[in-house]
């Protein structure tokens, strides 16, 4: 009757439209495709055929996210036009071995490439955990992390497409994500809510202090006009307390 696809991002589009065309009912984790594109091929073929479409996201039906939501969508930081989302991993980084060797017995490399350009196996690089840091197959720190962390204020404050995006980091390199990377999003006002400036940071980049606290490794800062929150997956704090 259904699916559940969590494999590497690359092949998370191929196998959903295999599925959705079989007429089968499809939850895949996130990120739900390797590119816009995909993700917009995917929500054709899932309304051409009348099936059920999820994707997964951890830590969305936790108590602790939905007080957040609530305690932002009553006013009781006023109004939000500043939000900061950061995450202290670096998935980046590296250059493309040199040499390859021969993939184990029980590994179909040809297989697990998929529709990725080919290269030789090359043990601990590619699989299995290190497929992240690349962009042929996964996303980076923003790729595997920003859905968790920005989850959070996408939903307080029904945020949307924004109007620009700015992103400050090393040189891009042409296989390998960013250790560290800063992005600036604007999004516009939504009914009586302002417009928002949000910034994204990973690796060892993070916010400045905010309400004379230390900023933990990871965590999204609302900065309103009655008082600053931050939260995390398990807990958040009201500064002015």
């Amino acid at each position: 009757d259904g699916i559940v696809i969590g494999t590497t991002d690359h092949h998370h589009a191929p196998a959903s439209l295999r599925a959705i065309n079989a007429g089968l009912h499809c939850y895949c984790e996130k990120p739900l495709t390797h590119t816009i594109h995909e993700a917009r091929v995917i929500a054709e073929a899932a309304k051409a055929k009348g099936v059920a479409t999820q994707m997964g996201t951890q830590i969305h039906a936790e108590p602790n996210y939905r007080r957040v939501v609530e305690i932002v969508q009553a006013g009781v930081l006023g109004d939000i036009k500043e939000v900061h989302v950061w995450v202290g991993k670096g998935w980046g980084g590296g250059e493309r071995p040199e040499v390859g060797q021969e993939p184990p017995a029980n590994l179909d490399w040809d297989l697990w490439l998929g529709g990725a350009p080919e290269r030789p196996y090359a043990a601990g690089r590619y699989h299995p955990a290190q497929w992240r840091r690349w962009w042929d197959f996964g996303q980076g720190t923003l790729g595997d992390m920003g859905c968790h962390y920005m989850d959070l204020p996408f939903w307080a404050l029904n945020l949307r497409h924004p109007t620009s995006c700015e992103a400050e980091g090393p040189e891009v390199h042409p296989e390998t994500c960013p250790l560290g990377l800063k992005v600036k999003y604007k999004f516009p006002a939504r009914g009586d809510m302002p417009g928002v400036d949000l910034t994204w940071y990973d690796g060892n980049l993070t916010p400045k202090q905010v309400a004379g606290e230390r900023v933990p490794g990871s965590g999204v800062m609302f900065v309103g006009s009655n008082g600053h929150m931050y939260a995390n997956y398990s807990n958040y704090k009201l500064f002015p307390q």
